[in-house]
């Protein structure tokens, strides 16, 4: 082998591979994320505005930087107990589109870039809240994951919230409005998700407790009862006297969130209700019982 072919330089900018188990937890997290964010900015915007996850890939904080619009606005997000940071990234023109759709001045197409007025910011605000919530709320876990938001972001390749060198997971998302798509990107530190459990050594590593094989047996006989909760409301007393067969009740479940499964009045499941047969079921989606237990 000669030198040349030894030594061969690498090239830390190119797009580095996530694999599979990482892959799959993120997947999980960030489509359930997009489908209630869109649900979420529909409340507020109508039909027309949906957000759908695409690739993944790692690369250097200098190389995500690079693929942010600008002129471009950010949601700054600490995330997890450990206050992780990360940035929802969207163009400029989409953030000014999206905002005069909530105020109510919204043309025919695009609109055209300009910095945003203080009501106006404040409208931003609201979307990125929605960010914040829908991360948040997406976590595959029975505990919702800590998600803050913490300011709206100008220009967010310019910012230094991340290291120049630091190696950075890159979600795209693309978001639709009646005028089109346009490209956002969730950016989030590559060493942090080892503190949210999102790590191979973490989802390929975990000790497996088997208990005594006699105990087992007779634990299988004994009956639980889970109990799945669809939803709650409130109403005033009279409105719960006046209502009469065929009315409809709104609960506080949106339809792209879990509904609970607890046992003992303990919540252990989150699931996704569904049809089996002719009877009503769900599938479960985040356990808060430990793997190989009775």
């Amino acid at each position: 082998m000669t030198d040349s072919e030894s030594l061969k330089p690498f090239n830390f900018a190119s797009p580095g591979h996530v694999s599979g188990s990482v892959n799959r937890a993120l997947d999980t997290w960030h489509h359930q994320a997009c489908a209630l964010l869109t649900e979420n900015w529909q409340s507020l915007l109508g039909d027309d505005i949906s957000v759908k996850c695409e690739g993944v890939d790692v690369v250097s904080c200098k190389v995500a930087y690079e693929s942010v619009a600008d002129p471009g606005y950010a949601a700054s997000l600490k995330v997890g107990p450990a206050n992780m940071p990360a940035l929802a990234t969207f163009p400029g023109r989409l953030v000014c589109t999206l905002v005069e759709g909530l105020l109510g001045s919204q043309g025919d197409d695009w609109s055209e870039y300009k910095p945003l007025t203080t009501v106006e910011s404040s409208m931003l605000e609201l979307l990125c809240g929605e960010v914040s919530r829908a991360i948040a709320m997406s976590w595959p876990e029975v505990i919702p994951l800590k998600c803050e938001l913490e300011s709206c972001v100008f220009r967010p390749n310019r910012s230094r919230i991340f290291a120049p060198d630091e190696k950075m997971l890159r979600r795209r998302l693309e978001v639709t409005t009646a005028f089109g798509a346009e490209t956002a990107w969730l950016l989030l530190p590559q060493a942090g998700l080892a503190e949210l459990g999102i790590s191979d050594s973490v989802l390929t590593d975990a000790a497996e407790v088997i208990p005594d094989p006699r105990l087992r047996e007779i634990a299988k006989q004994l009956p639980v009862e889970i109990v799945v909760s669809l939803g709650h409301t409130k109403v005033t007393l009279a409105e719960m006297n006046q209502l009469e067969i065929g009315d409809f009740l709104v609960l506080d479940q949106a339809l792209s969130q879990p509904v609970e499964a607890t046992l003992d009045g303990e919540l252990q499941w989150l699931g996704m209700p569904c049809r089996i047969g002719r009877r009503q079921g769900i599938e479960i989606i985040a356990s808060n019982k430990r793997q190989g237990g009775t």
